[in-house]
């Protein structure tokens, strides 16, 4: 009986192999179909090569755009810092004009630090988790507050 049973499941096993269809070209006609696909991938290969590239340019002309890019806050305190920097060349500087020296100065090099803090994402691998990716930007931006 057992005998009968595993010649019945060899049997059902042998009808569910799928048989490949039998293909009608030839060996050439399978080269070069065979050649065709590989230039399209070679193709495929350097156009994908081109847009990294393209993407590298891309972000080295950003961070170029952002280091020569001022806001209107910038932009303020250099206009009030050299206004200040006229006065006192003729005069001495009352104490409320030194405050505001002060102030304008310290506005300026905070903009200049956040400026400077450019972060190479490239490096980082590919199947980093979203957590590690979040903590590394949550460090990359300073505190407002400081």
């Amino acid at each position: 009986m057992n005998k009968k049973n595993s010649l019945q499941n060899e049997d059902s096993n042998l009808k569910n192999i799928k048989v490949p269809k039998k293909n009608n070209k030839t060996k050439n006609e399978l080269i070069e179909e065979l050649n065709s696909l590989k230039n399209i991938m070679s193709k495929k290969d350097d156009l994908i090569e081109k847009m990294m590239s393209d993407i590298s340019n891309l972000k080295q002309e950003i961070n170029a755009a952002k280091s020569l890019e001022m806001d209107n806050e910038e932009l303020i305190a250099e206009m009030q810092l050299s206004m200040i920097k006229d006065t006192a060349t003729s005069r001495p500087l009352t104490l409320e004009e030194a405050r505001k020296y002060e102030i304008f100065s310290k506005i300026k090099n905070n903009i200049n630090k956040d400026r400077n803090v450019i972060i190479d994402y490239s490096n980082l691998p590919e199947n980093m988790s979203e957590k590690k990716l979040l903590d590394i930007a949550q460090k990359a931006i300073p505190d407002k507050d400081s």
